[in-house]
């Protein structure tokens, strides 16, 4: 194989939209993407031209912004974590809990292996836990984009009154709650995203998927 090459050519024909790549390696995708190599691509038009004198007179950069949020485990010391050996957190549930049989001779010890789903128990915006983004009181153009390996997401919109504290807990695969956080929001009426995630086999009747 050595030597091979396969070029692969996208006209952008198609109207402007929010579209997203990854890498697509044959038996890695999941762990190439998991590791980061994926990203939002967006087409623009004669129209939305990504500029502020846009005929449709939609907000541009800064004011346009793009979430990528994507669900994710960690060490202790912060390193990302994927089940892949007997013993690993959820790989019982996914791997012999599915009746995969895994030949001794090509995993040895069970593994390393791919779960049949993941889901994590961490909820990332752009690669960070919790981010916080300061705003203006004016509209925003938000893109959004459900990057999770299985997961589907409900995104909800809401406002706090000035001086309101609320909890915003976020749930894991097994909706129960796995970390709160309790915040007072002096300045009146801040927008908040508020990302409730579910199973991938949950009906909703507003969801969100990159597939």
């Amino acid at each position: 194989m050595d030597g091979l090459e396969k070029k692969f050519v996208y006209e952008n024909d198609q109207p402007a939209g929010t579209l997203w790549y990854h890498d697509h390696a044959l038996g890695i995708t999941r762990l190439n993407v998991y590791a980061g190599l994926a990203g939002f691509y967006i087409l623009r038009d004669d129209f939305d031209t990504g500029k502020f004198d846009n005929p449709l007179e939609l907000p541009a950069y800064p004011y346009e912004v793009a979430l990528a949020i994507q669900d994710r485990m960690f060490y202790d010391d912060g390193r990302l974590f994927y089940p892949a050996f007997p013993g690993d957190p959820f790989y019982d549930d996914f791997i012999t809990g599915e009746g995969a049989v895994l030949p001794p001779d090509i995993f040895p010890g069970g593994g390393p292996t791919a779960l049949a789903e993941f889901f994590g128990d961490h909820m990332l915006v752009n690669g960070q836990i919790w981010p916080k983004m300061e705003v203006e009181p004016r509209n925003y153009r938000l893109r959004l984009l459900n990057g999770c390996d299985s997961r589907f997401l409900v995104i909800q919109f809401f406002e706090v009154p000035a001086t309101e504290r609320i909890s915003i807990t976020q749930f894991n695969s097994w909706s129960s709650p796995s970390s709160a956080a309790t915040r007072a929001w002096p300045q009146a009426q801040q927008r908040l995203i508020r990302c409730c995630s579910k199973p991938a086999h949950a009906t909703t009747s507003s969801s969100i998927s990159s597939r």
